[in-house]
């Protein structure tokens, strides 16, 4: 069995892909999925918690993690290069989207 996807949003410069969340191990992990392609690829590996992913028109996908144990809005690029921290907040941050 399959764990399940949830949060899809597509590359709004190539809608044949998308970053969604997945289980693994109990912890919401992004991916990103290319339809055409039929292939998916973890975006990142970590113990965190990654979750509400958000692909923007800048190229960037925006996501809340728990890298240090409070949830803070975070950035990368689909290379898994270039993460930025966007929050610093004491009780958790979600992006509403």
């Amino acid at each position: 069995m399959g764990e399940p996807f949830a949060g899809l949003s597509f590359d709004p410069n190539d809608p044949q892909k998308l970053v969604t969340t997945r289980l693994v191990n109990g912890k919401a992990q992004l991916f990103i999925v290319d339809v055409m392609q039929k292939s998916i690829s973890q975006l990142s590996s970590t113990k965190a918690q990654e979750e509400t992913p958000f692909w923007a028109g800048n190229g960037r996908i925006y996501f809340s993690a728990d890298y240090d144990g409070i949830f803070n809005i975070y950035s990368i690029k689909p290379d898994k290069s270039d993460c930025l921290r966007h929050t610093n907040t004491a009780t958790g941050f979600f992006p509403h989207i």
